[in-house]
């Protein structure tokens, strides 16, 4: 018998937190490789891995604040 894979079982088994903007969250991957400061916009205050990924679930009927992202910042969704 399947067992039932609602939100709280992804929540668990994934072992993600609340986001600060609504939401849970999990880190998926960080390259150790950085781009320095100088090399980002002037609101960024450090380096920043090159890429970096998360798993993102909000659910059915609760609220996020969550930005969108550019099409440059985004991959598979």
């Amino acid at each position: 018998m399947r067992s039932e894979r609602n939100a709280g079982y992804w929540i668990e088994k994934l072992n993600m937190a609340e986001h600060s903007e609504g939401g849970c969250f999990a880190p998926v991957f960080r390259a150790s490789e950085q781009i320095g400061r100088e090399g980002l916009p002037n609101r960024s205050t450090g380096n920043r891995a090159i890429v970096s990924s998360i798993y993102y679930l909000l659910e059915k009927g609760r609220f996020s604040a969550f930005h969108r992202l550019s099409p440059s910042r985004s991959g598979l969704v």
